[in-house]
């Protein structure tokens, strides 16, 4: 009928001719979706099979689908807002070629389908899931757009500016930070590379607040980061902080503020009372909760014991993170973050299976019995706390799937369990 088919041209059927053998002079408008799918797909396929150490072929292969696709799009005007997603896919293929190679067809594509996209598209026209994606894609080819100024400019304006959106777990966040805070680095599974891109995106949207979450996040606890506190914060910064960045003014401040003098190459510290170390939390808790957490994970005070008792009145989660960076011992440090933990389980309680999995991990009888004890005195001290008993099986649920190799440490933990079913 009229409007189910398309005449071509020569430029379409020079395409066409690319990917099949044989360009027909006609093609019905409901089957292009299809066609362009079967050869997403198959580039994909072959991007999926590549292995650089049995040549380029594979790789070849999907570069020249991938560019016979994009010269497709272009040709289409306007009609390109039916192919959405599947311009999307294409995207997130170059993307992905220019991660692992450097050849130049990738990174010419990166850019043809970017000018294309936020040409032909306003952010408006995705749903929320695609709007994510985009900017997951716009983090991983930032380094390549900002080649192009006009390009950048264009892709930002598109873009509009709505705030990244860096969604983690409340217990992936807190389990990753305690963690990290005591040297551990296996508490849960993190993608870090997807979460230093949306950091990066963080950057270029100057975004402050997720700046100082993630900031406050990674350094603590990226495995590959400096072992000391103070170098770990540092050393991140230093990549991103630049003489002309107002971002980077605020920053450099901000770490003035709690103690960490950037100098050339190293940084001095500078212990502050806990009387002013208190006072800074405040004022930065003013200013929203992320500061207040960045200020307190890495601020230098002269004793953290006292400042973290002046903060349980303020706020416990912070309070919990002064007590782990104090260096008490493990039975006063265990017996502080339960009075936390009565306050703020849904928290604190991934305090405590930092603390608990610190003593596992050290691998003696001893200190397994110590966790099984310890367990047993959060149990007794919640006793009649119906918020804090609920959250205490997930303490237990996390040391057992984080110890599933320690048979000797489960058969204490299982004992312990067939002990409050009978009581219960």
């Amino acid at each position: 009928g009229k409007g189910d088919f398309i005449e071509v041209g020569s430029e379409f059927e020079a395409w066409f001719s690319l990917l099949y053998a044989v360009p027909p002079p006609v093609i019905f408008r409901g089957d292009l979706k299809s066609i362009f799918r079967i050869c997403l797909a198959r580039a994909e396929r072959y991007l999926r099979d590549y292995e650089p150490k049995y040549g380029y072929v594979g790789f070849i292969e999907a570069s020249s689908i991938a560019l016979c696709l994009s010269m497709f799009l272009s040709l289409l005007g306007d009609g390109v807002k039916s192919f959405r997603s599947e311009a999307l896919r294409l995207l997130d293929l170059a993307v992905t070629m220019t991660e692992l190679t450097s050849f130049q067809t990738p990174y010419f594509l990166v850019y043809t389908l970017w000018d294309l996209i936020s040409s032909k598209f306003e952010i408006k026209d995705f749903c929320m899931e695609e709007r994510k994606f985009l900017l997951d894609l716009y983090g991983r080819s930032l380094s390549i757009i900002e080649d192009d100024e006009d390009l950048y400019v264009k892709v930002r304006s598109f873009l509009g500016k709505r705030r990244p959106s860096v969604k983690i777990s409340l217990g992936n966040f807190y389990l990753a930070l305690y963690g990290g805070i005591l040297g551990l680095r296996e508490l849960c599974d993190m993608d870090w590379d997807k979460l230093i891109r949306m950091y990066d995106v963080c950057w270029d949207f100057k975004d402050l607040k997720c700046i100082y979450r993630l900031s406050t996040l990674i350094a603590a606890s990226y495995p590959y980061m400096y072992p000391s506190r103070s170098s770990r914060i540092v050393e991140f910064l230093r990549y991103y902080l630049t003489p002309e960045s107002e971002l980077s003014s605020i920053l450099i401040n901000d770490l003035n503020r709690i103690g960490i003098n950037l100098k050339e190459d190293s940084e001095e510290l500078i212990s502050l009372p806990a009387e002013q170390a208190f006072k800074i939390i405040r004022e930065a808790l003013d200013s929203g909760f992320e500061k207040a957490l960045f200020y307190t994970t890495w601020i230098c005070v002269e004793n953290p014991i006292v400042l973290a008792r002046m903060m349980e009145n303020v706020d416990v989660i912070l309070s919990s993170i002064l007590y782990l960076r104090s260096g008490l011992q493990r039975e006063e440090l265990r017996d502080r973050l339960i009075r936390l933990f009565k306050v703020k389980p849904q928290v604190i309680k991934y305090a405590l299976i930092a603390l608990l999995q610190r003593e596992v991990n050290r691998r003696s009888i001893s200190g397994y019995y110590w966790v099984i004890d310890s367990l047993k005195i959060v149990r007794n001290s919640i006793s009649g706390m119906a918020e804090a008993e609920r959250h205490y099986p997930d303490i237990v649920s996390k040391l057992i799937a984080l110890n599933k190799r320690k048979r000797k440490f489960l058969e204490l933990l299982g004992a312990l369990n067939r002990l409050n079913h009978s009581i219960h």
